[in-house]
């Protein structure tokens, strides 16, 4: 019989998976799904089954565990579900670990493990990412977690090769992983949408697709030297309609910022955000805003936007075309 960790989305004791460059939102979506797992919520829909979650943290311990807080900000979660959640801050080999590891899923009776990032804990000096050899034998290493007797389902987050588009996000390195893997989910985002969907070259099941909306979190829980509160990302899950509605909203967002860099186009982001009307509740202008949007428009399939030599943002032929629309 078939056990989903995640309803129609993820199974018990196989291993996945996830895609996304740099920026994209690996951590960001693994956050609130682990908070998920723990305190058997929903994502877009799909019912959690319950259970232990363990989180490796290898890349950066110190991120993980503020985005951890900054989603208790966010979601309803009981006072109970981090009690479910337990963080592996160490950086560490998984080819020297895997026993010590396997020990410890057991005895929590781990239900979910992400890893965090998957190239954190599969290379050494002596590694190859390239190699098929090397790729098989550390996908193999991951696929024993699943054999444990509590079946966890594994999410392994990987970064694709330089410059991977949408269509084509695979894990870096040798393709004996990819096919080792039950399941490839590629996460892409444009904007405040990312999108978290099965690759239809490498997912056995049902195509699947959900997506978040990033939003910016500050708590006093997490502040600077100078008692200031920080932002942190945090990833929401949404629904398809409210997806469409924000691409709807940031495609008129974009068009806008276009229209006012072709008025002014030595001016600084600072006023661009002004002459657009996105000012904080401190009456500042959004250049956290502005700065976003030039990051998507420099990465649409036409590109609208590019930095100089001088390291100033302006506009394309492309994205000048799109500005002086009548």
């Amino acid at each position: 019989m078939i056990d989903f960790l995640i309803d129609d989305l993820l199974r018990r004791g196989w291993l996945y998976s996830v895609t996304g460059n740099t920026g994209h939102g690996k951590t960001a979506i693994a956050v609130p799904v682990s908070l998920s797992v723990a305190d058997a919520l929903q994502i877009c829909g799909h019912q959690c089954q319950q259970g232990q979650v363990l989180y490796i943290a290898g890349e950066n311990a110190d991120d993980v565990r503020v985005r951890f807080v900054a989603a208790l900000e966010r979601m309803t979660v009981s006072t109970s579900a981090l009690d479910r959640v337990h963080v592996i801050d160490q950086s560490f080999l998984l080819n020297e670990r895997l026993v010590e590891l396997c020990a410890l899923i057991e005895r929590l009776d781990v239900a979910l493990v992400i890893v965090d990032t998957d190239q954190a804990v599969s290379l050494s000096g002596a590694d190859d990412e390239n190699s098929n050899g090397d790729r098989m034998a550390h996908a193999k290493q991951l696929r024993q977690l699943t054999r444990c007797s509590s079946f966890p389902t594994v999410i392994d987050l990987c970064h694709p090769r330089k410059g991977a588009q949408k269509d084509d996000l695979v894990p870096r390195g040798g393709s004996a992983f990819i096919n080792e893997v039950d399941g490839n989910l590629r996460l892409w985002r444009d904007g405040e949408v990312a999108e978290l969907f099965s690759d239809p070259n490498k997912f056995r099941g049902a195509p699947v697709s959900i997506s978040f909306r990033s939003e910016s979190v500050q708590t006093a829980a997490i502040k600077d030297t100078k008692d200031r509160m920080i932002p942190v990302p945090f990833f929401r899950p949404i629904d398809d309609h409210e997806a469409a509605r924000t691409a709807d909203a940031q495609w008129r967002d974009e068009n806008r910022l276009l229209f006012f860099m072709n008025e002014n186009p030595n001016g600084t982001q600072a006023q661009w955000a002004e002459r657009c009307g996105w000012l904080s509740d401190d009456n500042k202008p959004r250049k956290d805003k502005v700065n976003r949007l030039l990051q998507a428009l420099s990465r649409s399939p036409q590109i609208m936007v590019q930095k100089g030599r001088s390291g100033r943002w302006r506009l394309t032929s492309a994205g000048l075309k799109e500005a002086t629309k009548p």
